[in-house]
């Protein structure tokens, strides 16, 4: 609105209502009527929406914290059991909220390309630019947001290495071998295998966490008869 405001062509404009009358008034009268109030009113709008981009961002980041206990093995923790999960640890169903998140960011690029390529005016194109953020800017923004740590977190656990301490159940990143994520033995209330063969299985674990009983399902698992032996020793009693 601003813009097209701002472009108004000639030195006189017709003003009134849709149906009529219509008075001819000086442009820069229009203009300043009208920039006098979309100005204001978008630097408040732009105001509350970096507010909360900035909330959002603080949230993310937090959520992302992880714990100082869960950077890397204790001196003198042993290694009893470890083994790659792999693809295997790829669910579908991260497949599929994977694919839903990518729909919202995906019809917008195509939208825009399909507008921005077009010969309409520039005031339609920004029309339609800001009904299409309003339509896909949700999406778009958790992307960003969540994005980065979703697929940093597909591919610790492709190539990680998951591993059972005389203490916690770990995964370890797959390079720098550091630990991004555990359950420690006093979390563990039980463990079984769900389904599976000699060299890949399904196991469940049943877990306390902050008072609360949590399934926490590893798919993939290799050689699942010694890693349960080797998790079953980290029961609680």
């Amino acid at each position: 609105m601003i813009v097209a405001v701002a472009t108004l062509p000639g030195e006189t404009t017709l003003v009134g209502r849709r149906g009529g009358p219509w008075t001819s008034v000086a442009t820069w009268k229009v203009q300043s009527g009208a920039l006098a109030i979309l100005l204001p009113l978008t630097c408040v709008i732009l105001w509350r929406l970096a507010l909360a981009i900035i909330s959002l961002l603080r949230a993310a980041g937090s959520s992302e914290q992880q714990p100082a206990e869960a950077k890397g093995l204790a001196l003198g923790e042993p290694v009893v059991w470890q083994g790659q999960q792999r693809w295997r640890g790829f669910t579908s169903g991260r497949l599929v909220l994977m694919s839903l998140a990518a729909l919202g960011p995906v019809f917008f690029l195509l939208w825009m390309w399909s507008l921005w390529s077009s010969v309409e005016a520039l005031t339609l194109k920004l029309f339609w630019t800001a009904g299409a953020l309003i339509s896909f800017g949700g999406s778009i923004l958790l992307v960003l947001l969540y994005g980065p740590a979703v697929l940093q977190r597909c591919y610790r656990d492709l190539f990680g290495t998951m591993i059972v301490t005389d203490r916690r159940l770990a995964w370890l990143t797959p390079f720098s071998r550091e630990v991004y994520r555990e359950v420690s033995s006093a979390e563990i209330v039980d463990a079984f295998v769900v389904e599976g063969n000699d060299q890949r299985g399904w196991i469940g674990i049943v877990r306390l966490k902050r008072g609360k009983i949590e399934d926490l399902d590893i798919r993939g698992v290799p050689d699942p008869a010694l890693a349960l032996s080797v998790l079953a020793r980290l029961v609680r009693r």
